[in-house]
């Protein structure tokens, strides 16, 4: 569960970091707070200890997930930040609807949980991530993908 004390120091820690513009994003700090509500408690304390921060300042992207490079000043040092990642969540996203912004964020938060930093890139990891997706209770709302070799859709 979500606490009020819990969720006040996931904003400490991954949205008041200056990467993240929160007047700015309304619609995506809500999906990120119910995103996390529905999540397992266990799912999100291991979420928490993959992300450095939460980045949502350029468009062009509605997210991604990527590793956070080298040493960092937000991090303890180069060897904790090799397994942090930074999740991106676009501007561009605060124009769809809330449902459509919570399935982003469902979505690049089941990446961060479950990938490993340098394991994600490629077409295999997105029905594991869709399946993460479900099992939050979100629907999948990107297009509907065929992956190759793959039986599931987006």
């Amino acid at each position: 569960m979500l606490t009020e004390d819990k969720w006040r120091a996931i904003c400490r820690g991954l949205i008041e970091t200056g990467f993240f513009d929160a007047a700015g994003r309304p619609k995506t700090l809500k999906a990120i707070r119910r995103v996390m509500e529905r999540m397992p408690a266990g799912e999100l304390e291991s979420l928490r200890e993959k992300m450095a921060i939460i980045f949502a300042p350029a468009s062009g992207m509605n997210g991604q997930v990527f590793p956070l490079r080298g040493p960092s000043v937000l991090l303890d040092g180069p060897e904790e930040s090799q397994q942090r990642v930074v999740v991106y969540l676009s501007p561009e996203i605060e124009k769809l609807s809330l449902k459509k912004v919570e399935a982003i964020v469902a979505h690049e938060f089941a990446h961060a949980l479950l990938h490993a930093p340098d394991s994600l890139e490629g077409w295999f990891i997105e029905p594991e991530a869709d399946q993460k997706v479900r099992s939050w209770g979100f629907k999948v709302t990107y297009p509907k993908v065929r992956y190759p070799d793959s039986k599931e859709k987006g």
